[in-house]
Protein backbone atom coordinates (compact mmCIF):
# COMPACT_ATOMS: atom_id res chain seq x y z
CA UNK A 1 0.00 0.00 0.00
CA UNK A 2 3.03 2.34 1.32
CA UNK A 3 4.26 1.90 -3.07
CA UNK A 4 0.92 2.50 -4.14
CA UNK A 5 0.70 6.09 -2.08
CA UNK A 6 3.69 6.91 -3.60
CA UNK A 7 3.05 6.17 -6.57
CA UNK A 8 -0.20 7.96 -6.75
CA UNK A 9 1.07 11.08 -5.27
CA UNK A 10 4.48 11.02 -8.02
CA UNK A 11 1.51 10.52 -10.91
CA UNK A 12 -0.80 13.52 -9.07
CA UNK A 13 2.55 16.07 -9.18
CA UNK A 14 3.10 15.62 -12.86
CA UNK A 15 0.14 17.07 -13.51
CA UNK A 16 1.39 20.28 -11.77
CA UNK A 17 3.37 20.88 -14.82
CA UNK A 18 1.64 22.95 -17.37
CA UNK A 19 2.23 23.45 -21.40
CA UNK A 20 1.19 25.23 -24.16
CA UNK A 21 -0.09 23.72 -27.78
CA UNK A 22 -0.54 25.10 -31.03
CA UNK A 23 -2.19 23.42 -33.59
CA UNK A 24 -5.47 23.33 -35.40
CA UNK A 25 -7.40 20.80 -37.63
CA UNK A 26 -7.06 22.67 -41.35
CA UNK A 27 -4.68 20.61 -44.03
CA UNK A 28 -2.68 23.95 -44.06
CA UNK A 29 -1.31 24.18 -40.28
CA UNK A 30 -2.10 20.63 -39.07
CA UNK A 31 1.29 19.18 -37.10
CA UNK A 32 3.14 16.31 -36.19
CA UNK A 33 1.27 16.96 -33.07
CA UNK A 34 -1.18 14.60 -34.36
CA UNK A 35 1.06 11.55 -34.16
CA UNK A 36 1.11 12.57 -30.62
CA UNK A 37 -2.24 13.18 -29.96
CA UNK A 38 -4.11 10.73 -31.71
CA UNK A 39 -4.17 7.07 -30.59
CA UNK A 40 -3.39 4.76 -33.07
CA UNK A 41 -5.94 1.75 -31.67
CA UNK A 42 -8.97 0.95 -33.07
CA UNK A 43 -9.68 -0.74 -30.17
CA UNK A 44 -8.95 2.62 -28.09
CA UNK A 45 -10.98 4.70 -30.40
CA UNK A 46 -13.85 2.37 -30.55
CA UNK A 47 -14.29 2.76 -27.10
CA UNK A 48 -14.27 6.88 -26.92
CA UNK A 49 -10.42 6.30 -25.79
CA UNK A 50 -11.72 5.94 -22.69
CA UNK A 51 -9.41 3.01 -21.87
CA UNK A 52 -6.20 4.53 -22.35
CA UNK A 53 -4.94 4.58 -18.56
CA UNK A 54 -6.28 1.29 -17.33
CA UNK A 55 -5.55 -0.55 -20.56
CA UNK A 56 -4.94 -3.86 -20.81
CA UNK A 57 -3.48 -4.67 -24.27
CA UNK A 58 -0.71 -4.27 -26.67
CA UNK A 59 -1.77 -0.38 -27.51
CA UNK A 60 -1.08 0.67 -24.32
CA UNK A 61 2.14 1.43 -25.12
CA UNK A 62 0.68 4.63 -26.69
CA UNK A 63 -1.59 5.42 -23.70
CA UNK A 64 0.25 4.01 -20.81
CA UNK A 65 3.43 2.68 -20.88
CA UNK A 66 2.73 0.46 -17.02
CA UNK A 67 -0.31 -1.76 -19.42
CA UNK A 68 2.68 -3.91 -21.26
CA UNK A 69 2.49 -5.90 -18.59
CA UNK A 70 -0.52 -7.28 -19.26
CA UNK A 71 0.20 -8.47 -22.51
CA UNK A 72 0.91 -11.97 -23.14
CA UNK A 73 4.66 -13.27 -23.50
CA UNK A 74 5.46 -12.01 -27.00
CA UNK A 75 2.61 -9.58 -29.24
CA UNK A 76 3.59 -7.92 -32.31
CA UNK A 77 1.06 -4.87 -33.26
CA UNK A 78 0.47 -2.69 -36.51
CA UNK A 79 -2.21 0.01 -36.88
CA UNK A 80 -3.27 2.25 -39.84
CA UNK A 81 -5.31 5.74 -39.21
CA UNK A 82 -7.08 7.63 -41.87
CA UNK A 83 -7.81 11.01 -40.13
CA UNK A 84 -8.72 14.28 -40.34
CA UNK A 85 -8.00 16.94 -42.76
CA UNK A 86 -6.11 14.25 -45.17
CA UNK A 87 -3.51 13.32 -42.10
CA UNK A 88 -2.72 9.59 -42.04
CA UNK A 89 -0.76 7.56 -39.80
CA UNK A 90 0.80 3.80 -39.93
CA UNK A 91 1.81 2.19 -36.23
CA UNK A 92 3.96 -0.80 -35.31
CA UNK A 93 5.32 -1.90 -32.44
CA UNK A 94 6.18 -5.20 -30.08
CA UNK A 95 6.29 -5.97 -26.83
CA UNK A 96 8.52 -8.73 -25.00
CA UNK A 97 6.89 -9.80 -21.64
CA UNK A 98 8.84 -12.94 -20.35
CA UNK A 99 8.39 -12.15 -16.46
CA UNK A 100 8.14 -9.45 -13.77
CA UNK A 101 8.96 -7.03 -16.57
CA UNK A 102 8.24 -6.01 -20.17
CA UNK A 103 9.68 -4.18 -23.04
CA UNK A 104 8.31 -2.72 -25.58
CA UNK A 105 9.18 -1.20 -29.04
CA UNK A 106 7.03 0.87 -31.38
CA UNK A 107 7.19 3.40 -34.59
CA UNK A 108 4.49 5.77 -35.63
CA UNK A 109 4.72 7.67 -38.86
CA UNK A 110 2.77 10.55 -39.54
CA UNK A 111 1.96 12.29 -43.08
CA UNK A 112 -0.18 15.29 -45.09
CA UNK A 113 0.55 15.41 -48.82
CA UNK A 114 0.17 17.90 -50.81
CA UNK A 115 -0.67 20.85 -48.61
CA UNK A 116 -0.56 24.07 -50.65
CA UNK A 117 2.15 26.92 -50.25
CA UNK A 118 1.14 30.42 -50.61
CA UNK A 119 2.87 33.52 -49.64
CA UNK A 120 -0.62 35.46 -49.93
CA UNK A 121 -3.81 35.22 -50.73
CA UNK A 122 -3.86 33.64 -54.63
CA UNK A 123 -6.13 32.02 -56.87
CA UNK A 124 -3.63 28.67 -57.47
CA UNK A 125 -1.16 27.72 -54.83
CA UNK A 126 2.67 28.38 -55.96
CA UNK A 127 3.34 24.89 -55.47
CA UNK A 128 2.96 21.97 -52.59
CA UNK A 129 4.64 20.53 -50.23
CA UNK A 130 4.59 17.39 -47.67
CA UNK A 131 4.49 17.11 -43.94
CA UNK A 132 5.98 13.82 -42.45
CA UNK A 133 6.58 13.15 -38.84
CA UNK A 134 8.03 10.26 -36.91
CA UNK A 135 7.61 9.21 -33.34
CA UNK A 136 9.95 6.02 -32.26
CA UNK A 137 9.38 5.00 -28.59
CA UNK A 138 11.34 2.53 -26.31
CA UNK A 139 9.07 1.37 -23.35
CA UNK A 140 10.48 -0.46 -19.85
CA UNK A 141 7.41 -1.51 -17.36
CA UNK A 142 7.84 -3.76 -14.43
CA UNK A 143 5.85 -5.04 -11.80
CA UNK A 144 6.41 -4.20 -7.96
CA UNK A 145 4.29 -6.76 -5.97
CA UNK A 146 1.32 -8.06 -7.45
CA UNK A 147 -0.84 -5.50 -7.86
CA UNK A 148 1.37 -2.30 -8.91
CA UNK A 149 2.93 -1.81 -12.18
CA UNK A 150 5.29 1.45 -13.23
CA UNK A 151 6.20 1.86 -16.49
CA UNK A 152 8.22 4.47 -18.42
CA UNK A 153 8.54 5.53 -22.54
CA UNK A 154 11.53 7.52 -23.94
CA UNK A 155 10.64 8.61 -27.62
CA UNK A 156 12.54 10.64 -29.99
CA UNK A 157 9.81 12.97 -31.83
CA UNK A 158 10.85 14.01 -35.27
CA UNK A 159 9.47 16.11 -37.91
CA UNK A 160 9.83 17.46 -41.30
CA UNK A 161 7.65 20.40 -42.96
CA UNK A 162 8.68 21.52 -46.22
CA UNK A 163 12.40 22.14 -46.18
CA UNK A 164 12.40 22.69 -42.23
CA UNK A 165 13.02 19.94 -39.78
CA UNK A 166 13.18 19.15 -35.74
CA UNK A 167 14.05 16.64 -33.33
CA UNK A 168 12.97 16.87 -30.07
CA UNK A 169 13.45 13.66 -27.10
CA UNK A 170 9.59 12.73 -24.99
CA UNK A 171 8.76 10.59 -22.42
CA UNK A 172 6.08 8.86 -20.80
CA UNK A 173 5.38 8.15 -17.08
CA UNK A 174 2.64 5.67 -16.08
CA UNK A 175 1.55 3.27 -13.52
CA UNK A 176 -1.58 0.81 -13.31
CA UNK A 177 -3.13 -0.30 -9.74
CA UNK A 178 -5.05 -4.20 -9.90
CA UNK A 179 -8.10 -2.90 -6.62
CA UNK A 180 -9.58 -6.51 -7.90
CA UNK A 181 -9.49 -8.83 -10.59
CA UNK A 182 -12.62 -7.00 -11.84
CA UNK A 183 -11.21 -3.58 -11.02
CA UNK A 184 -8.35 -1.65 -12.46
CA UNK A 185 -7.22 1.79 -12.06
CA UNK A 186 -4.42 3.51 -13.80
CA UNK A 187 -2.44 7.54 -14.53
CA UNK A 188 0.39 8.22 -16.91
CA UNK A 189 1.20 11.46 -18.03
CA UNK A 190 2.54 11.50 -21.89
CA UNK A 191 4.56 13.89 -24.19
CA UNK A 192 7.04 15.48 -21.17
CA UNK A 193 10.11 16.44 -22.74
CA UNK A 194 11.79 19.05 -24.83
CA UNK A 195 9.83 21.73 -27.38
CA UNK A 196 10.34 21.37 -31.44
CA UNK A 197 11.88 24.10 -33.24
CA UNK A 198 10.56 24.92 -37.19
CA UNK A 199 11.91 27.79 -38.67
CA UNK A 200 12.52 30.02 -36.16
CA UNK A 201 9.41 28.82 -34.11
CA UNK A 202 9.02 26.76 -31.15
CA UNK A 203 6.37 24.39 -30.41
CA UNK A 204 5.92 22.79 -27.23
CA UNK A 205 5.13 19.30 -27.12
CA UNK A 206 1.30 18.36 -25.89
CA UNK A 207 1.63 16.67 -22.31
CA UNK A 208 -1.35 14.63 -21.44
CA UNK A 209 -2.53 13.73 -17.96
CA UNK A 210 -4.92 10.69 -18.64
CA UNK A 211 -6.60 8.59 -14.77
CA UNK A 212 -8.85 6.35 -15.11
CA UNK A 213 -10.46 3.08 -14.41
CA UNK A 214 -12.06 0.30 -16.11
CA UNK A 215 -14.81 -2.77 -14.48
CA UNK A 216 -15.30 -6.06 -16.25
CA UNK A 217 -18.93 -7.48 -15.37
CA UNK A 218 -18.69 -11.02 -17.03
CA UNK A 219 -18.64 -10.30 -20.73
CA UNK A 220 -19.16 -6.52 -20.86
CA UNK A 221 -15.88 -3.88 -19.66
CA UNK A 222 -17.00 -0.44 -19.04
CA UNK A 223 -13.96 1.94 -18.77
CA UNK A 224 -13.70 5.46 -18.10
CA UNK A 225 -10.98 8.21 -18.30
CA UNK A 226 -9.96 11.85 -17.39
CA UNK A 227 -8.14 13.00 -20.10
CA UNK A 228 -6.31 16.61 -18.96
CA UNK A 229 -4.23 18.57 -21.66
CA UNK A 230 -2.29 21.10 -20.20
CA UNK A 231 -3.36 23.50 -22.31
CA UNK A 232 -7.16 22.88 -22.25
CA UNK A 233 -9.77 22.06 -19.99
CA UNK A 234 -9.83 17.85 -18.76
CA UNK A 235 -12.43 15.90 -20.84
CA UNK A 236 -14.35 13.11 -20.13
CA UNK A 237 -13.61 9.88 -22.47
CA UNK A 238 -16.36 6.62 -21.57
CA UNK A 239 -16.30 3.08 -23.60
CA UNK A 240 -17.56 0.00 -23.28
CA UNK A 241 -17.01 -3.61 -25.11
CA UNK A 242 -19.43 -6.74 -25.10
CA UNK A 243 -17.30 -9.75 -25.83
CA UNK A 244 -19.50 -12.57 -27.74
CA UNK A 245 -19.20 -15.65 -27.55
CA UNK A 246 -15.35 -14.97 -27.11
CA UNK A 247 -14.46 -14.27 -30.20
CA UNK A 248 -16.61 -11.20 -31.37
CA UNK A 249 -16.37 -7.74 -29.76
CA UNK A 250 -19.10 -5.14 -30.09
CA UNK A 251 -17.47 -1.13 -28.79
CA UNK A 252 -18.73 2.10 -28.49
CA UNK A 253 -17.96 5.28 -26.92
CA UNK A 254 -18.22 8.83 -25.81
CA UNK A 255 -16.36 11.59 -25.51
CA UNK A 256 -17.42 14.76 -23.64
CA UNK A 257 -16.15 18.45 -23.73
CA UNK A 258 -15.19 18.58 -28.11
CA UNK A 259 -16.73 20.78 -30.56
CA UNK A 260 -16.05 17.88 -33.29
CA UNK A 261 -16.79 14.54 -31.93
CA UNK A 262 -18.67 12.83 -29.34
CA UNK A 263 -19.69 8.90 -29.94
CA UNK A 264 -17.27 6.11 -31.44
CA UNK A 265 -18.05 2.86 -33.25
CA UNK A 266 -16.02 -0.45 -33.75
CA UNK A 267 -16.14 -3.66 -34.05
CA UNK A 268 -13.42 -6.77 -32.87
CA UNK A 269 -12.33 -10.23 -33.87
CA UNK A 270 -9.92 -12.47 -31.85
CA UNK A 271 -8.44 -15.93 -32.45
CA UNK A 272 -6.09 -17.94 -31.29
CA UNK A 273 -3.82 -14.77 -30.46
CA UNK A 274 -4.57 -13.21 -33.33
CA UNK A 275 -7.10 -10.17 -33.11
CA UNK A 276 -8.31 -7.61 -35.53
CA UNK A 277 -9.92 -4.60 -34.51
CA UNK A 278 -12.00 -1.01 -36.35
CA UNK A 279 -13.18 1.97 -35.34
CA UNK A 280 -15.81 4.42 -36.74
CA UNK A 281 -15.05 7.87 -35.69
CA UNK A 282 -17.67 10.92 -37.09
CA UNK A 283 -16.41 14.40 -37.17
CA UNK A 284 -18.85 17.64 -37.70
CA UNK A 285 -18.49 20.32 -39.44
CA UNK A 286 -17.74 18.63 -42.87
CA UNK A 287 -14.47 17.46 -41.13
CA UNK A 288 -15.12 13.98 -42.55
CA UNK A 289 -15.31 10.35 -41.48
CA UNK A 290 -12.43 8.89 -39.76
CA UNK A 291 -11.40 5.30 -40.00
CA UNK A 292 -8.82 3.10 -38.10
CA UNK A 293 -7.55 -0.67 -38.29
CA UNK A 294 -5.03 -2.94 -36.09
CA UNK A 295 -4.17 -6.02 -36.07
CA UNK A 296 -1.94 -7.81 -33.25
CA UNK A 297 -0.41 -11.28 -33.01
CA UNK A 298 0.48 -13.06 -29.70
CA UNK A 299 2.87 -15.73 -28.92
CA UNK A 300 2.33 -17.24 -24.82
CA UNK A 301 5.43 -18.39 -23.17
CA UNK A 302 5.95 -21.97 -23.16
CA UNK A 303 6.02 -23.68 -19.79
Amino acid sequence: MKIMKISIIIMLCMALFQGSLSGQVRKDDISGFSTLLVSPSARHAAMGEGVGSSGTDFFTLYSNPAGILNVPYFTVGAAHNEWIADYRSEYVGLVYHPSDFALGISVNYGTVDDIERRSGPTDEPEGLFDLNDIVAGITIARNLGEKLKLGVTSKIVYEKLDVYSSTGVAFDLGMQYLVRPELMIGASFSNLGSSLKLDDEEYDLPRILRGGASYRIKDFLISGDVVYPTDDDPHFHLGGEYNLNRMFFLRSGFQSGYDEKALAFGLGFEQEGFNIDYAYVPFKSDLGDTHRISLTYSLLKEE
